[in-house]
C-alpha cells in the first residue's frame, strides 16, 4: 500500500482510506478534455490509464497487465486462475481428493478445456452415485449445449450487424487499441446503419497472426454484453428458460483480464479513450433445478476469455471484482418487440435497434420453425442420439438464415446514414427521402478521393 500510495501523490491524486477506494479513485479521476490536450506524452490519458491497471492488478494481487510482460505470460495467468480450481480434482462421492474419472454426460470443454466436470475417485464412487446424479448430469449437458450453440448464433449476430465503424487495431503494454471512426465516411456515402464486422485489420503486421482471430472477436464483442440480455434476450430464454430454472441479469465491474481493449475515437479537440475494463457490464447467472449455479457471459472474449459457461462461484472469485446489483432477468418479449421494429423517427440509436431486432426476430422465427419437429428447441437440446450432426446443420441453417435476413436491409430505403440540415446524423425512414439523398451521396471513388479534405466535404 505504500507504494500505492506514493504512485497516487506522483498523479496528484487524494489517497483514500482503503485500497479498494484507492485503485477506483485512480480508474475515475480521468483529466478533462482541456486538461487532455495540456499533458506530455508521459502524462497522456492512455499512459495514466496504463498505470491504473497496473495498480489495480499489483494492489489486488491479480493477472497484472504491464508493459513488459507478454501477451503469452498474461495468456497463462488469466486462464489458469480459472481452470485450477475449476476442475478440483475432488471425489462427487466420497470427497476424497485425487479423482481420475469424470463424467462424460456432464463434462463441458471450452477451447479443449473442461470447465465444467463431475469427478470421481474411479467406476465404484460413478455407480454409487448414478441415480442421485441422473437429473443434474442431463441438466447440465442441456446447459452445455445450449451456452455452445447460443454463444455460435450471438458470435454470428455481432458479426453481421455491426454499427460503429473500426478502421484498426494496435497494441500497446498487452491492450488492444482499437480505432473507431467517427462515422463520418458511412454517412457521406450513405451506407447502412449496419454492416458486417471489418476482419482484414487483424492481419496487419500491428497483430501478431497467431491472435488474430482473438483480436477480431475481442473488438467485436466489446461492450456487447446488454446486447446479449436485451437485444438477444429473448433468443436467450428460448435456449436457457425452462420450469425449475431460475435466470438473474448480474451487473458488475470485472478483474483478472486478460487482455483490455481500448476504444481511440479521434475529434478535433483530440483522442478520446474508452476503456471496456472501467464500464460496468452485464451478465446471467442461472441456477438450476439441482442448486447448481453457472455464469453466462457470452462477451467474455472482450476481456480476452474463453469461459463463456463457468460455475458461478469460480466465476465470481476469479472474474469479478464487484457487484452493483442483481435483477430477475427479463425481457420485452416477442409482442413489444414487434410493435416497435418500425419507429421511424429517423434517429440513429432508434432505428439501429430497429434493424436489428428484425434479424433476432427473423431467427427466433426460424429457430421454432427448425426445431419443430423436434418438440421444440428443449426437444433438441434433449437428443439422446444424432445430436451433434443435428447441431452442425441447425448453426449453419441459422447463420445462412441470418445472412440473408440481413441482406435485404441493405436494399430498403430506410436505415441509411445521412446528414440533415443542422449536420447532425440522421437516418432515412422513408423512400422519399431516401429518393432525395440518393443524388448526393458519394460513390465510394469519389469518396476516397475527396476524404483528406473535410472543409470541402461539409461545403458538398
Amino acid at each position: 500500500m505504500d507504494d500505492f500510495h506514493e504512485s497516487m501523490n506522483m498523479l496528484d491524486l487524494p489517497v483514500p482510506n482503503t485500497a479498494e477506494d484507492a485503485a477506483l479513485s485512480l480508474f475515475f479521476a480521468l483529466p478533462s478534455p482541456e486538461d487532455q490536450n495540456e499533458m506530455s506524452d508521459e502524462e497522456s490519458v492512455f499512459g495514466r490509464m496504463l498505470h491504473a491497471i497496473e495498480l489495480f492488478h499489483e494492489s489486488f494481487g491479480q493477472s497484472k497487465t504491464s508493459t513488459d510482460e507478454d501477451l503469452d505470460y498474461l495468456h497463462r495467468v488469466a486462464d489458469e486462475a480459472l481452470e485450477r480450481n475449476t476442475s478440483g480434482k475432488i471425489c462427487a462421492n466420497c470427497g476424497r481428493p485425487g479423482a481420475q474419472k469424470a463424467c462424460t454426460g456432464c463434462l463441458v470443454s471450452i477451447a479443449g478445456r473442461a470447465v465444467i466436470a463431475t469427478e470421481y475417485c474411479g467406476q465404484h464412487c460413478q455407480t454409487l452415485r448414478s441415480k442421485r446424479h441422473m437429473t443434474s448430469c442431463n441438466d447440465v449437458r442441456r446447459l452445455g449445449r445450449a451456452s455452445s450453440m447460443f454463444h455460435e448464433l450471438f458470435t454470428h449476430y455481432t458479426r453481421i450487424s455491426f454499427s460503429q465503424q473500426v478502421v484498426g487495431v494496435t497494441e500497446r503494454g498487452g491492450v488492444l487499441v482499437a480505432d473507431y471512426a467517427s462515422g463520418n465516411p458511412l454517412v457521406y456515402q450513405g451506407k447502412h446503419i449496419l454492416h458486417r464486422f471489418p476482419e482484414n485489420f487483424a492481419q496487419s503486421e500491428s497483430v501478431a497472426e497467431a491472435v488474430a482471430e482473438a483480436v477480431v472477436e475481442a473488438v467485436m464483442m466489446c461492450f456487447s454484453c446488454c446486447e446479449v440480455v436485451d437485444t438477444a434476450g429473448t433468443i436467450l430464454e428460448e435456449f436457457f428458460d425452462s420450469p425449475g430454472r431460475t435466470l438473474e441479469s448480474v451487473f458488475c465491474e470485472v478483474k483478472n483480464v486478460q487482455r483490455p481493449v481500448a476504444m481511440r475515437t479521434k475529434r478535433s479537440s483530440g483522442e478520446e479513450y474508452t476503456f471496456n475494463t472501467f464500464m460496468q457490464h452485464n451478465l446471467v447467472r442461472i441456477t438450476l433445478e439441482s442448486g447448481l449455479q453457472f455464469a453466462l457471459y457470452f462477451s467474455c472474449a472482450q476481456f480476452g476469455w474463453h469461459e463463456y459457461l463457468s460455475p458461478w462461484d469460480e466465476y465470481e472469485r476469479h472474474r469479478i471484482h464487484h457487484i452493483a446489483y442483481v435483477s430477475p432477468f427479463a425481457t420485452e418479449g416477442l409482442s413489444a418487440m414487434l410493435t416497435q421494429v418500425r419507429i421511424s423517427d429517423g434517429d440513429p440509436a432508434t432505428e439501429c435497434q430497429s434493424a436489428k431486432d428484425i434479424v433476432v426476430l427473423g431467427l427466433h422465427q426460424h429457430l421454432q420453425t427448425t426445431t419443430a419437429r423436434f418438440g421444440g428447441l428443449g426437444g433438441f437440446l434433449g437428443l439422446e442420439e444424432g445430436f451433434e450432426e443435428a447441431r452442425t446443420t441447425l448453426l449453419a441453417e441459422a447463420r445462412t438464415f441470418m445472412d440473408a435476413k440481413s441482406r435485404p436491409l441493405e436494399q430498403l430505403p430506410v436505415y441509411k446514414l445521412y446528414f440533415d440540415k443542422d449536420f447532425n446524423i440522421a437516418v432515412t425512414n422513408d423512400a422519399e427521402t431516401h429518393n432525395l439523398l440518393k443524388k448526393l451521396w458519394f460513390p465510394k471513388e469519389e469518396f476516397d478521393q475527396t476524404s483528406d479534405n473535410p472543409p470541402r466535404l461539409r461545403r458538398i
